[in-house]
């Protein structure tokens, strides 16, 4: 760090700091043996080294990743440089040895104040940059750092401190979505959502900090708080003489491999005295393609507890049709997106249809959602859905509004 803050306070040429990562390291080090992962190293360090010109540093930061600091004239010259770089990082015998090309993803950082920002931050923004590389990525690539990431890392950061703070205030509230039976319009069941408005009014969208729990090992606690909301309310609803519809709660996927998960949902669910048919497990589509073994298990589980399953945002593209012939599923809730040309599209009506007939052929109820118009539910019904959910009958509302308006 010290060699390139002195490089930077005595130039006036522009540089960009290129940090990088190689892609899957660790399967060169299982297959290859630790001391062949060693010498791959060593023979990116020095073509890397041997890459930079007069004024131009690089460094192995840790284990597979490199940083370069390089002059930079334009956006054209840069590019070119960098995938120059790539097809040079490794000597011929080890390219041999290795039977495939080595992939990269890096992060690039053009730097704005080379006198005033430390190195540090530099690199922070060149692996931020990195983050937003497509991780499904099998060729090399690496992204420009842009403002907008660095105002994006410190909301994400706002929303996890408040959110933690909004758990522990009981600030989240609770709303349902009804679902209704399309034969005739009836409100049967209701999906529980999670809305968690801020101070000012505004609303902050389950798409932006459910992953931000995920990732951050807060969904476990989450979910677990939104289940006792949930069952506190169907609780009062008994209380109060009214008659329960069932209505299914979103779970994270990473719950699978949590060994005493259900045994606390159940204890949950249990202090509240909730029938347990009353209540429905939601997972999201991509839960059902990682994990098969587990999830069969944990399916299984549910089941004997007397719960029912629901695939959610099905046809989102993580999962194949096929999918449906090994897992236990008893709801397949299609995802709005798959409505899209539904009425004007005849192949996209039959492919609707096919699903729609095939999950009844092996016992399960079709639900779907996101539907707005007359039109798309006359199509549904002609094509014997059993269920829909969307904003043509109501968006999601509070709890007790759900309550007044169809518990009775």
């Amino acid at each position: 760090m010290e060699a390139a803050r002195e490089l930077l306070q005595h130039t006036n040429q522009q540089y960009a700091l290129f940090k990088f990562g190689i892609s899957d390291f660790r399967f060169i080090n299982q297959i290859h043996g630790y001391a062949f992962g060693d010498d791959v190293l060593k023979s990116i360090a020095r073509n890397l080294q041997s890459f930079c010109q007069k004024d131009e540093l690089c460094a192995r930061i840790e284990k597979d990743t490199f940083a370069a600091l390089l002059r930079f004239t334009s956006i054209d010259d840069f590019y070119n440089r960098l995938h120059c770089i790539r097809k040079h990082l490794l000597d011929e015998p080890i390219v041999s040895c290795l039977k495939h090309t080595l992939q990269y993803i890096g992060g690039v950082y053009l730097i704005q104040d080379a006198c005033g920002e430390s190195i540090k931050s530099m690199l922070d923004k060149a692996v931020l940059a990195m983050q937003y590389v497509e991780r499904n990525s099998r060729v090399s690539d690496f992204v420009y750092f842009e403002d907008w990431m660095l105002e994006q890392k410190n909301r994400r950061s706002e929303l996890l401190e408040e959110a933690i703070k909004a758990i522990q205030e009981d600030t989240f509230q609770l709303f349902i979505q009804p679902q209704f039976l399309l034969s005739d319009g009836s409100v049967v069941s209701g999906e529980a959502l999670s809305r968690w408005f801020l101070k000012d009014g505004s609303c902050v969208s389950p798409d932006e900090f459910i992953p931000l729990f995920e990732k951050h090992g807060v969904i476990s606690g989450f979910d677990f708080y939104v289940l006792h909301k949930l069952c506190k309310f169907m609780r009062t609803c008994l209380d109060e003489g009214k008659e329960l519809l069932p209505i299914s709660i979103n779970q994270s996927r990473l719950h699978i491999k949590e060994r005493q998960y259900l045994r606390r949902f159940c204890e949950i669910v249990d202090s509240y005295a909730i029938p347990h048919e009353k209540l429905v497990f939601e997972l999201t589509e991509s839960a059902f393609t990682d994990n098969a073994n587990d999830l069969q298990v944990f399916m299984k589980d549910i089941h004997d507890a007397g719960f029912q399953i629901a695939i959610d945002d099905f046809g989102t593209g993580y999962a194949g049709i096929g999918m449906l012939s090994q897992v236990d599923a008893d709801i397949l809730k299609l995802d709005k997106g798959m409505l899209n040309g539904i009425n004007t599209d005849r192949r996209q009506m039959t492919i609707f249809w096919k699903i729609i007939e095939m999950a009844h052929s092996i016992g399960m109820q079709v639900i779907c959602e996101g539907i707005e118009t007359r039109e798309q539910y006359a199509d549904l019904r002609m094509l014997r859905c059993d269920i829909g959910q969307g904003f043509l009958v109501s968006r999601a509302i509070a709890a007790t509004e759900f309550a007044e308006k169809y518990l009775r």
